[in-house]
């Protein structure tokens, strides 16, 4: 092996294994045919060949040509123009260029940087870095040329690209400055970010610095958009806060533009997202009132405060207020605020407006109901059974809802009222008085529709309401933990109805006045009494409508109100039935008791037939074997279906009969069947 340092020589060989340590060893030219370890500085001046793949130590070159490695530190010195060669390659350590030198990185490759970049010179191509960017910190990424901020958002591992000596075309073929960033981070939107973006004078590409602005790359469109930015000439930067998002960023003065001359991330618009045109009860508050800010491109802005204001309301109103004057706008971009209407019917006509954008308008038509005697905002079956027992004193009304009841006005809470909210009921009026203003359409008093508002919520625990076809007509069931004082339905259905009437009204709600309205493919019923006597808890049916569609799928749509004995309105769960095959008897029939002979008691079974327009009447009586009535069992209207009775061998005094021989009888409307049965003491 031998080693030459000769100044004076016009080359340098290393054969075999070389390991310098000195703090500086110098050459004309590197030829290397075998390994090479430095931990000093290797300086050489001309040609290099057979460069290992990893260059330990300081390794300093005036020459032409860098090649392709990965380097711990290299510095380009001399006074020439530099052009790697061999793709990307890496400095782990420090990249310095010296004052007279411009590096040239062959285009389409990269060097990736560790510790920092010493830009004497100049750098034209590729050169990257990355950092870790936690919510609060800040990265210069190796002194390559910009500095990013995170203001609360953190970024994660965000690399950087810079590519110098080199512009980018926009619209119309304009021509960014020789620089660009190209930016990805692990997070990357709803950010709150700073960029410094720094540039050399050799790269103005014509553009003037002092009105230079920064432009980001959107890939989604492929379009440039405009970001503004504050320069510093002194620096050679140009600044920018409050970024929502990063890709490829450069920078072009005013005069030229790389796309839309709005700003991305400027406020250009505030409008309305959701709470406009309410109608809502006097003296509450609104459901939430949002505006959201956007910009020219539609990106939502947060972190912007948007003022909301009431512009006019009705007059002699009072009392109406934002519970939130200022509200900044949240990542989405939306300001939400809540108003309290006032205490007069009318339009609220209120805003939300923002420094530099037209206001965007709000309006919110505050209504009592006329009749809604509980204070729910609706008027319906249990306001009606509340005036019922306003005037049958067992819960008197006062305040607003007495007010609210007083349906005619005349002063006086009585039957008139509760004629009127039938009639509304019945006519699809909903009650509403929005003085001076105009109702949504959907509530408008007098709509064509008959669907009732539904204000209540589904409570199938309290009741369960089934709508069962059978061949003879709609029953009406209903299933009820509580008492019912009241009843309120509508029906659409296929095809056009005409009925005035129920058909049956079956026990359970024989106090019950049922009051009906049928209009084309629509009917509504309402159904209460005057003494608000309930429908006590049990399961069975009420009533029966007089039709019979083809299929239930000929009943469209059904919707019920009901009244608690506390005059709540609740909207119980519904469904539609199909009645099984034979489950209501269509003729008479009575069956031999059980058990037979039977001492103590037996069970009597008996069929009672279903027909149309009314309940059969029926009665069962038990004879001795002289032909004397011993007891009657059962007697009157029937509902259709099977009945049983118990007979405990007692008369119709109470007294218990003798051991013997009896007989039983059915008798109907052109039906008599009679059966025999022993009694053993």
């Amino acid at each position: 092996m031998k080693i030459l340092f000769v100044k004076q020589l016009r080359w340098l060989v290393l054969a075999g294994a070389v390991s310098l340590i000195a703090p500086a060893a110098r050459g004309q030219d590197f030829v290397n045919s075998g390994s090479f370890t430095n931990n000093g500085t290797f300086v050489v001046k001309r040609n290099v060949s057979g460069l290992p793949s990893a260059v330990g130590g300081t390794f300093q070159y005036k020459g032409d040509t860098i090649h392709a490695a990965t380097y711990r530190n290299l510095k380009l010195t001399g006074s020439t123009v530099k052009r790697s060669r061999g793709g990307d390659f890496s400095v782990n350590g420090f990249l310095e260029i010296a004052p007279a030198v411009t590096f040239h990185v062959q285009p389409g490759s990269v060097i990736t940087l560790g510790d920092s970049l010493v830009e004497h010179g100049y750098l034209s191509g590729g050169i990257q870095k990355s950092e870790n960017i936690s919510a609060v910190s800040q990265a210069t990424f190796a002194k390559i040329g910009p500095v990013i901020t995170a203001n609360g958002v953190a970024l994660g591992i965000t690399n950087v690209q810079r590519v110098s000596g080199k512009s980018l075309e926009g619209k119309n073929t304009v021509q960014s400055i020789h620089r660009y960033y190209d930016i990805t981070s692990t997070i990357n939107d709803k950010l709150n970010a700073s960029l410094v973006f720094k540039f050399a004078d050799i790269e103005l590409n014509g553009h003037d610095p002092r009105s230079l602005e920064l432009w980001r790359f959107n890939t989604i469109d492929s379009t440039w958009r405009r970001q503004g930015g504050i320069v510093d000439t002194q620096q050679r930067t140009v600044s920018k806060n409050g970024i929502i998002r990063f890709s490829i960023w450069t920078a072009a003065d005013t005069s030229h533009l790389l796309g839309r001359s709005e700003y991305e991330w400027k406020p250009n618009t505030i409008a309305e997202q959701a709470g406009n045109r309410q109608l809502v009860k006097a003296k509450t508050e609104t459901k939430p009132i949002i505006a959201k800010i956007t910009d020219a491109f539609g990106n939502a802005l947060p972190n912007y405060p948007v003022v909301f204001s009431i512009v006019s309301t009705p007059p002699g109103a009072f009392g109406q207020h934002f519970k939130e004057d200022t509200v900044v706008t949240d990542s989405a971009g939306e300001a939400k605020a809540t108003l309290i209407i006032g205490s007069k019917p009318g339009v609220y006509l209120f805003q939300a407006f923002m420094p530099g954008l037209f206001p965007q308008q709000f309006t919110a038509t505050a209504a009592v109901v006329s009749g809604d005697a509980n204070n729910d905002f609706s008027s319906d079956v249990a306001d009606l059974t509340s005036i019922v027992s306003h005037i049958r004193g067992t819960n008197l009304l006062t305040g607003d809802k007495l007010e609210y009841a007083d349906i005619n006005k005349d002063s006086v809470v009585d039957i008139r009222d509760i004629d009127s909210i039938r009639s509304n009921i019945l006519n699809g009026m909903n009650g509403l008085d929005s003085t001076g203003a105009a109702p949504l359409p959907a509530l408008q008093k007098g709509s064509s529709s008959m669907s009732p508002v539904m204000s209540t919520a589904v409570d199938s625990v309290t009741a369960k309401v089934s709508v069962e076809l059978t061949t003879t007509g709609i029953r009406i069931n209903m299933k009820n933990t509580k008492p019912i004082v009241g009843l309120q339905m509508y029906f659409k259905f296929k095809n056009d109805i005409n009925i005035s009437a129920t058909d049956v009204v079956y026990p359970r709600s024989q106090q019950m006045d049922i009051k009906m309205k049928s209009i084309g493919k629509e009917l509504r019923l309402v159904g209460y009494n005057l003494n608000n006597t309930p429908i006590t808890a049990d399961s069975g049916s009420l009533f029966r409508l007089p039709i019979t569609p083809a299929s239930l799928a000929d009943i469209e749509s059904v919707a019920v109100i009901i009244s608690t004995d506390s005059n709540k309105a609740i909207q119980p769960g519904v469904e539609k039935i199909l009645a099984p095959v034979n489950k209501y008897p269509t003729t008479f029939a009575i069956y031999q008791n059980y058990p037979n002979p039977f001492n103590g008691s037996t069970i009597i079974e008996y069929d009672i037939p279903d027909v149309q327009g009314k309940l059969k009447i029926a009665y069962l009586f038990i004879y001795d074997i002289l032909g004397r009535k011993v007891k009657t069992l059962a007697s009157g209207e029937h509902e259709a279906k099977r009945h049983s009775v118990v007979w405990d061998g007692r008369n119709d005094n109470g007294a218990s009969v003798s051991s013997g021989v009896y007989f039983y009888q059915l008798i109907g409307k052109d039906y008599v069947s009679s059966k025999k049965m022993v009694y053993i003491k």
